[in-house]
């Protein structure tokens, strides 16, 4: 038996792996046979590769699906920006239009 403190490799039991309760998803408990061969690790709570592939794949959409609400938002954003610089630019203009009009009115009289 091969014990690397994650991972327990024997022949005679299918690999597991050890996942956080946090994203244990339908997780198998695995007791301790008693024969002191599990190296001192007291940890019972113990995933297949395929548990924890599933629940990789799960956390994976799940951020994929928040990067696309991030990048809604960004989007939104820079669509806001780009209207309030249109804004700007106009009213800038105008003013500047209106303030040389006045200006010329009241130099040519």
């Amino acid at each position: 038996m091969q014990n690397d403190g994650n991972r327990v490799d024997n022949p005679d039991k299918p690999t597991v792996t050890y996942i956080h309760p946090e994203l244990q998803s339908n997780h198998k408990t695995l007791h301790n046979d008693g024969n002191g061969s599990d190296g001192g690790n007291t940890m019972t709570e113990f995933v297949t590769h395929e548990e924890l592939n599933h629940a990789v794949d799960k956390l994976s959409d799940k951020i994929d699906l928040q990067t696309e609400k991030i990048n809604t938002k960004f989007a939104q954003s820079d669509s806001k920006l780009l209207k309030s610089q249109i804004w700007m630019m106009g009213t800038t203009i105008t003013v500047v239009a209106l303030a040389t009009t006045i200006l010329g009115f009241v130099l040519s009289h």
